[in-house]
């Protein structure tokens, strides 16, 4: 039977996700797309858990490299998969810049001057690898030009995993959008706001469509960009989105996952398990506790990778005392607040779907929601 896995990486507050299409009589054979890159800190120093698994599966080649935006939570240690260790046939970008060689040349040269002045300006290692990388990865989009695809919405079918009898959609960035980035990073730079909020309106979200179960990829699109999608998709017949998974816009922001959103991409009369993928660093930042409200309100279970502020006070409330939490759980809870690593919810998560149109989700600990 065919399948795919949709794997959420635990990296803090970032985004690395692997789609991995396969048939179950034949792992071998599987098919491999990387949407994002980034690290998280262990004992040992930074370590990518994506790029980890591939090697682990003695991956050589990789069907698609998929980065949705250029801010360092989804680029960081995207030099381990461009370094040579794997054979990537495209890489899909939103429209960053333009067409014309000329004000590309210019664009990337802007960008690299931005680059060196951000690192000049730190002494955090972990700021400068990331810095580090975003350089390495305009250094490949200016030496790889043929091998791009700048794709966008708002239902683009892109040319991969077909043979599985998957159909994988751009649903964003929206045409509107393309040229403002320019206009902005040539104003204030790379790193200034306007050029930061951009990069975020320009965001790839996918959508995977696997024998009727949907899974909504978002990246950082924010709720605007989720707006005008609806709007110009107000004409199609299919309507909403009719999603059973997706992954939290923008780590759980709360502002960036409203109401209407939700009501938006799900699955009419939704009375299935449904799930949402929140990929945050936990702690007092994302996710935020309306989020995981309103997820949970509009019929999508809450997966998150790391425990939340939020989390931390509703446990104790909905089991009375700390007595009824399971012996192995107390210990996080106790200590939560301590300044230290992340400390994990779920952890990594996987989520198998299935031609048949079953599904399965699997994560590091098992442990239960308690906004489920």
């Amino acid at each position: 039977m065919k399948a795919i896995d949709v794997r959420f990486f635990n990296v803090g507050h970032g985004d690395s996700i692997l789609l991995e299409a396969y048939d179950e009589s034949r792992r071998t054979d599987a098919q491999y797309i990387v949407i994002d890159s980034s690290m998280t800190s262990t004992k040992s120093g930074l370590a990518h858990p994506c790029v980890d698994y591939l090697k682990s599966r003695s991956v050589k080649k990789i069907l698609a490299l998929v980065v949705t935006h250029l801010h360092r939570d989804h680029c960081q240690g995207i030099e381990q998969l461009l370094d040579g260790s794997f054979e990537i046939d495209t890489t899909v970008i939103p429209p960053l810049f333009s067409t014309k060689t000329k004000v590309l040349e210019e664009a990337f040269d802007k960008c690299k001057r931005d680059v060196e002045e951000a690192l000049k300006g730190t002494d955090s290692e972990s700021l400068r690898s990331q810095y580090r990388s975003i350089a390495w990865f305009l250094a490949y989009l200016a030496k790889n030009e043929e091998s791009l695809m700048a794709r966008q919405g708002p239902m683009n079918v892109l040319p991969f995993l077909q043979s599985t009898g998957a159909t994988l959609y751009a649903c964003l960035p929206l045409r509107r959008t393309k040229g403002t980035l320019y206009t902005h990073m040539t104003r204030g730079g790379l790193f200034c706001e306007e050029t930061m909020q951009t990069m975020n309106d320009m965001s790839i979200a996918l959508l995977i469509d696997f024998h009727g179960n949907r899974c909504l990829l978002t990246g950082d699109a924010p709720a605007a960009q989720w707006r005008t999608h609806r709007h110009e998709m107000r004409a199609e017949p299919s309507g909403a989105l009719k999603c059973r998974f997706l992954k939290s816009p923008h780590h759980g922001s709360e502002h960036d996952n409203e109401p209407f959103f939700f009501d938006y991409a799900r699955t009419p009369n939704q009375d299935e398990p449904s799930y949402c993928f929140v990929s945050g660093k936990g702690g007092a930042k994302q996710p935020h506790a309306s989020t995981l409200k309103t997820a949970a309100a509009n019929g999508f279970s809450p997966r998150c990778t790391n425990l939340a502020d939020a989390c931390f006070v509703h446990v104790p409330q909905m089991l009375s005392n700390l007595r009824r939490l399971p012996e192995e759980a107390r210990p996080f809870v106790l200590h939560y607040g301590i300044s230290g690593p992340n400390i994990p919810c779920q952890g990594s998560m996987i989520l198998t779907l299935k031609e048949d149109g079953t599904h399965s989700v699997s994560s590091e600990t098992n442990r239960p929601c308690v906004y489920s």
